[in-house]
């Protein structure tokens, strides 16, 4: 059996990968023993809970505790924002949770697709065709460690929107976020479906 908590994180996902969801949500949750603020084994967690258990109220509670953990990682901030959406939430925190990973990793077009699609979904348009994506780790550029930023999810900085390149809230700021998602990644299927339908 593995030891640490980056091998009890891995086995974890080889067991969701292979369908063993209850063995999988043991191993993350004996990693968070180990290690309760470890971001990747809370993101990868939560990401189990509603993906693969349809939990929204658990999911969110251990998004939300690793967004205290790292406020600023943007991972964990679509991955909220994701749940908070597809569950019903509160979508204005969904889309200014968007802006704010999208503002950190501006090259995620995993990211910028999601908030386009929740932008779409906000207004009269026809429905976008592209659920949110969930966001590992492991599709980010590395961007080193932000564990140690003591900062709660309200006391958070807010970024700039024009820093961003996406401004306002309606389907401009939507066929935006697809081409930007499209200018980083070409041949992203759900950029270019719902920017069609637009």
């Amino acid at each position: 059996e593995p030891h640490g908590v980056t091998a009890l994180r891995n086995w974890a996902r080889r067991c969701e990968v292979d369908g063993q969801l209850d063995k999988a949500q043991t191993l993350y949750e004996e990693a968070l023993r180990m290690s309760p603020r470890d971001g990747p084994s809370l993101n990868q967690l939560g990401l189990l809970l509603w993906d693969g258990k349809q939990t929204a109220a658990a999911a969110i509670q251990v998004l939300r505790r690793g967004l205290e953990v790292d406020p600023v990682d943007p991972v964990l901030l679509a991955n909220y924002a994701r749940v908070l959406e597809e569950s019903g939430g509160d979508l204005r925190l969904a889309q200014t949770l968007y802006r704010r990973a999208v503002a950190l990793q501006p090259h995620d077009a995993n990211a910028l697709c999601n908030l386009g699609c929740l932008l779409v979904g906000q207004h009269s348009a026809p429905r976008n065709t592209h659920n949110p994506v969930a966001i590992h780790p492991s599709t980010h550029l590395a961007s080193g460690s932000s564990s140690d930023v003591a900062v709660s999810l309200q006391h958070t900085a807010t970024y700039s929107e024009e820093g961003v390149g996406i401004g306002g809230s309606g389907l401009d700021a939507a066929r935006d976020t697809f081409r930007r998602a499209l200018q980083m990644a070409p041949f992203h299927g759900g950029a270019t479906a719902n920017l069609a339908m637009l």
